[in-house]
This record gives C-alpha cells, structure tokens and sequence, in this order.
C-alpha cells in the first residue's frame, strides 16, 4: 500500500503496471513501430535496472551491449577512449550496436556509463514467455525452497518486491484483498515473473478502504478465496527474500495468511522504508520524516507506478529497492544480512514517520 490518488477498478488488458512500462516504450523508437499486442508482451518481458552516475553499463564489445536498452531516467554516455560520441537521454535507446536504430553512425566498440543515477528498461530481442507455476504448486514450492544465505552479496541473491492491498490495517479484522510480486534476480527486476491477484475477503470491505485502493465488492465476486489466490504469490516467494515497503505491514498479514495454508512466514524481510532513510541520512546527515513510497521514488529520481495497485507499488518498490542497494553498496559492501539488518543503523535517529 502507498500514498497517492485513489485506486481506481482494474479493466482488461495488461496490468496498469505493465501498462506504464508498455505506454512509455509506446512514444520509443523503434518501439512506436510495434502493434499493441506485441508492445505489451515486450513490455512485460522487460527488466529494470538501475546504475549510479559514473558506472559502467557495458564495456566495449562487451556482452552486455548486445542488449538494446532504453533510458527511463538519467542519461547515459556513449563513449570511446574517454571521448564522448553521444549523450543519451530518457526515451532513447541504446546498446546492440549492429541493430539499434538510435543512436546512429557510431564507430564499433563504444562503452556505455551513465552519466547521471540512471533507471534503464532492459528490452529483450523477443518477448519472453511469462513465468508459469502449475496450479497448487506454490505452497510446496515455498516450503521446500531456502532463501539466500545472510553472508551473500546483495546483487547475488533472489529478492520479490511484494505489496498487498488491505480492507483495512488490523490483520486481526482485516483482510487481503490484492496482492503484486515481483522478482529481482541479479540486481534486476525481472518483469516477466510478475504475479498479481484479487483475493475474495470473507467480510465485507468497509467504504474507507475502496476509497484507498478502489477495489469494490463487486470486484471480488469471482475472486478465488485467500488459500486458492495466494498459490501464485507463494511461488514467486519460494527461495526469495520479500521486499516491501513498511515490511510491518506485509508481514502482520502474510504471517497468518500462510499460517492458514500450513506454512510459517519465514523471517527475514528487507524494508525500503529504512533503507531510504539510511541512504538518506549517508547522504545529507540526516533521516527525513516522510519515507512514503512516493517520496522515495521522487528522492531517488524514480517513476512511481499506480500508488495504491498493488503491482504498481511492487514495482516501484522493487525500484527503489534495487537504487537502494546499489547506493549503499557504493559506500560499503552490501549482503543480505546487512540489508535485512539495515534497521539497526537508525537506532540513534529521532524517529519517523513511515507513511
């Protein structure tokens, strides 16, 4: 759950999410060439990622380059024994030297870095096949998987940036009404292992709160019950370490919401709203008072996606996730430990406000 406008009732077509990815690539050479069908399917094979001005994308006749990339945010220099041949800005794709169409008439064997903290849309040749999970198979999936061990390297290790949308905030009366997860495997967001759901609730859901994510009763009417709809949520947190933002929350409801399938939570769970306020406080001395979703995306310079979808705040906590780490791994080496633990950093701060 995040800040911002009113949710509004999900329609057909790809998730408003997946949505945002597919529209910017829309108004993108060579993108705006495609057909909708497959603009959206490319869009949803898609992985996010972020890097801090100076690094290096790719090295001459690197790998690396045979992708095509677009910059979402920042810009990017394209350059060649430390001369620049071309500035990249956001909306404009780079890399696959051969086949990219922008930018064009460069030698062969440039180097990419980002010019500025920059959030790149890495676009595959074709789209991918979505990931499947036979049906019934997430609760075994999560039970027999182990997550990453504490001592791994953060950008080596499996994440999911998951969001739930609530009838209210009091697991003890309230429940899940939707929910979004997505992977991150090698410091990327993998959209194509998206998952999302309605989830049918066994009370009814108070005005208050579809005000919040505009989720209506009517809505859930076909919706499968809580231990049906959590099958695809279960196998992308198989082997993962959650991601979310004001964990508590998540937590307060999937502890019990597992616990009703036979399964126990397992511990431990990154919070991108302490990891933005220890980022921040590294980098102006100081912890703010407002570590909303929204605000963290606008301190990093990031896209927010549908606030109050819960696929849309998974992916923009999945993105702050990813510029998170990758800020704090600038200044000492990050590991799943340290990330987890990353609350202990604060304990000296006044405190804060969490939404």
């Amino acid at each position: 759950m995040a800040e911002g406008q009113p949710g509004s009732p999900q329609t057909s077509g790809p998730p408003a999410a997946l949505g945002d990815v597919a529209d910017f690539l829309r108004a993108c050479p060579p993108f705006d060439a495609l057909e909708a069908p497959e603009l959206e399917r490319l869009a949803a094979s898609t992985e996010v990622e972020f890097f801090l001005a100076g690094s290096t994308i790719f090295a001459p006749r690197a790998q690396a380059a045979e992708h095509l990339r677009v910059v979402r945010t920042g810009a990017v220099e394209l350059v060649q024994a430390e001369r620049v041949l071309a500035l990249v800005a956001a909306g404009e794709p780079f890399g696959r030297p051969r086949h990219a169409s922008k930018p064009a008439g460069l030698p062969s064997g440039f180097a990419a870095r980002a010019r500025q903290d920059t959030l790149c849309y890495r676009v595959p040749e074709e789209p991918a096949r979505a990931d499947e999970h036979a049906p019934g198979a997430g609760a075994g999936a999560y039970r027999h998987a182990r997550p990453p061990r504490g001592r791994t390297p953060w950008r080596e290790a499996s994440y999911c940036a998951v969001d739930l949308e609530l009838s209210g905030l009091d697991p003890k009366r309230h429940e899940i009404v939707s929910f979004g997860a997505i992977p991150i495997e090698d410091g990327r967001v993998r959209l194509s292992g998206a998952v999302h759901g309605r989830v049918r609730p066994q009370r009814a859901i108070s005005e208050a709160s579809i005000r919040v994510h505009g989720i209506r009763p009517a809505d859930l009417i076909d919706a499968p019950p809580l231990a049906q709809a959590l099958d695809p949520l279960l196998a992308t947190m198989a082997g993962r370490i959650p991601v979310a933002h004001v964990a508590a929350i998540e937590r307060g409801f999937l502890r019990p919401a597992l616990r009703s399938v036979g399964l126990r939570l397992r511990r431990p769970m990154i919070d991108t709203s302490v990891l933005g306020p220890v980022w921040l406080r590294e980098r102006d001395g100081r912890a703010p008072r407002d570590t909303s979703l929204g605000a963290l995306a606008q301190e990093l310079g990031l896209p927010s996606h549908h606030p109050h979808d819960a696929l849309g705040d998974a992916l923009t906590t999945a993105q702050a996730f990813i510029a998170l780490a990758t800020h704090l791994d600038a200044r000492r080496r990050e590991s799943v430990r340290s990330l987890c633990s990353a609350a202990r950093r604060l304990e000296l701060l006044p405190p804060y406000r969490a939404r």
